[in-house]
Formats: structure tokens, C-alpha cells, sequence
């Protein structure tokens, strides 16, 4: 199958995919995008998201994060009370998919800050990587990358995205 030369900003010790960060469904998942970028493979055709813009792209995933107001159940007295003295495994698998959530949402958040505060330095140049898909697999510079894999079998915005800029 043909492959696309992907332009990144480097930014710090890391990649930010230039290209296709606009072209996800679900805004969480653009850290996804944020690559150990190793060995720029000269350049490419594709015109990059300017850097300003891949900025706002990634905080809008992470003010969305901060600004949810994910409903909370409130612990009544009598789950307070009892349910740690009767059973605590029922009182954990009553609250287990707010725990998921909750836990899963705090990793994003910290991720971004990271990423955030070192894209608030600047970029330091524009890098290229070589992006094909054999299958249901993406290969970013010849080595199956799971971000990208991920999002193309379960995005259909960004697969569609994909194969578009692979013909």
C-alpha cells in the first residue's frame, strides 16, 4: 500500500501530528497524536495546521476536561455507613464505572498539562514521518504505531481522513 509523508512540530522532547489532529472525532482522543518522533524523513506535500492552530486543537480537549461538571452521585449515610462494614466489594462495584471515568478523565488532564506546557515554549521546526496502513494496522516510520492503529479502527472520521490522503 502507499504511504504519506505526515509533517510534526517538534516541540520539546516530542511530535505533535500537524496534519491530521483536526481530522479526529472524538477531541480527547488528539493526544493520540502526540509522537516519539525519531529519524524526519526529508519532507512532504501535505500543508501543515499552523502551529497557533494545533495549540487551540489541543487545549480545547483540555478545557473541555476541566469544565465538565460530570454528575456526581452523592453518598447517602447509609452507604457511608453500612456498605464498608457489610460488604465494601458491592460499595466499589456500584461506584466502578464513575471510578473508570474519573480516573481516566485525571490522565488525560495530566497528559495535556505536559503536553500544553511545553507547546506553550514554541515549536522547534516542522519534522516529517512516514505513515502507511496494511490491513487495520498504521505504520508511522515502519513501525506499527497503536495511536494511529486505534483511531483508525475506531474513528471513522479519521479513516476516511486517512485513506483520502493515502491515494
Amino acid at each position: 500500500m502507499s504511504s504519506v509523508l505526515i509533517p510534526y512540530y517538534r516541540v520539546s522532547n516530542f511530535c505533535i501530528d500537524a496534519y491530521m489532529l483536526d481530522k479526529i472525532g472524538e477531541p480527547l482522543e488528539r493526544i493520540l497524536l502526540v509522537k516519539d518522533l525519531r529519524g524526519n524523513r526529508g519532507s512532504g506535500n501535505l500543508n501543515p495546521l499552523p502551529f497557533p492552530e494545533v495549540l487551540r486543537l489541543m487545549r480545547e480537549p483540555y478545557d473541555l476536561i476541566r469544565s465538565e461538571n460530570f454528575e456526581r452521585r452523592r453518598i447517602t449515610g447509609v452507604e457511608a455507613t453500612l456498605y464498608p462494614l457489610i460488604n465494601p466489594s458491592l460499595y466499589m462495584r456500584s461506584r466502578e464505572e464513575e471510578i473508570v471515568q474519573y480516573t481516566t478523565l485525571k490522565l488525560y488532564e495530566r497528559l495535556y498539562e505536559r503536553v500544553l506546557k511545553e507547546m506553550e515554549k514554541g515549536e522547534k521546526g516542522l519534522e516529517w514521518g512516514e505513515v502507511r496502513v496494511e490491513g487495520d494496522r498504521v505504520y508511522l516510520n515502519g513501525k506499527m504505531d497503536r495511536g494511529y492503529t486505534l483511531l483508525f479502527t475506531s474513528d471513522e472520521k479519521f479513516k476516511v481522513s486517512l485513506r483520502e490522503v493515502l491515494k
